[in-house]
This record gives structure tokens, C-alpha cells and sequence, in this order.
């Protein structure tokens, strides 16, 4: 299995593939568009009869399913079933979500913006550790960047309501 996930064959790019391909079928059926729903508006959902907490614990559990997957392929990556190796990705994926429109409170984001957020941050990564920045230097980076992705916005809202 760890030869097939982090060989030399892109099998990681194949598994994006896939993945994007059942998310778009699975946003087509009912509980893809209650969870749409219930994460833009719950109490407009509700009223439409979205069964709302009923597809959180179903998107909860789809949250899990995915993590617990995409630490099966760290472990095949690294060889490792350290439980604490993931600690460094944390920052890095709210970093992609953020730089790729993803809102923190949820009901906004697409996954298109999230994939482009990440690899926008993980081309940023690898020009600041092509050009010798120290690691440190790199989580400022990524640390400035959620502030800028977070505070560009609305300083451009208030902006905007001033003209």
C-alpha cells in the first residue's frame, strides 16, 4: 500500500481526480445539497425540511472518514505511524482554506477555491525553500498570509461602504 500511494506513479494526482469527481456527484444528490444548505443558512434549511442536524452528524462523519484517510496516505508517505506527524499540516491547511476563499465561520468557500489556495501556499512553500528561507521564517509567512487573506477583505468591504 505505501508503494502504491507514494511511488513514482501519480497515484496522488489519480486520487484527486476521483475525489473531485464523487464530490461533484455527491453535491448533486440530497444530502449534498442539505449540507450546502445547512452550512450557508441552518434555520433556512430547517424551514425548507432540511433534516439539519442529521446532515451535520452525516458531515461530521464524512469529515472523519476523509482525515482518517489522508492520514492513511501520511503514514504511506512518510513510513511512520508517528501520532504527532501531522502537527506541522495543521497550519498549512487552514492557510490553503483561507488563501482560497474558504470562510471561517463556514457557509462560504468552494473546493475549487480551497485546491487553488492549496496550491497556491504549496508553490509558496517550495519558492521559500528553494530561495533558503529558515522554517521559521516559513510559518511567518504562512502566518502573515492568513492575516492578509482574512484582513484584504474586509478591509476592501469597509472600503467600498465609504465610496
Amino acid at each position: 500500500l505505501s508503494t502504491t500511494l507514494a511511488g513514482h506513479t501519480p497515484v496522488a494526482f489519480l486520487l484527486l481526480v476521483v475525489v473531485l469527481l464523487a464530490w461533484k456527484a455527491f453535491l448533486a444528490t440530497p444530502l449534498g445539497i442539505g449540507i450546502y444548505a445547512a452550512g450557508d443558512n441552518p434555520i433556512g434549511a430547517f424551514r425548507s425540511g432540511v433534516p439539519v442536524e442529521r446532515v451535520k452528524i452525516v458531515a461530521f462523519a464524512l469529515s472523519g472518514l476523509l482525515a482518517a484517510l489522508a492520514g492513511l496516505f501520511v503514514a504511506a508517505q512518510t513510513g511512520s505511524g508517528d501520532p504527532v506527524i501531522g502537527t506541522p499540516f495543521t497550519l498549512n491547511s487552514i492557510a490553503a482554506a483561507v488563501l482560497g476563499g474558504v470562510g471561517f465561520l463556514g457557509g462560504k468557500g468552494t473546493m475549487r477555491g480551497a485546491i487553488c489556495g492549496s496550491l497556491l501556499l504549496s508553490v509558496m512553500i517550495n519558492v521559500m525553500f528553494f530561495l533558503g528561507f529558515p522554517p521559521v521564517a516559513q510559518y511567518v509567512a504562512q502566518g502573515l498570509i492568513i492575516v492578509g487573506a482574512v484582513a484584504v477583505p474586509e478591509l476592501l468591504k469597509q472600503w467600498r461602504a465609504r465610496r
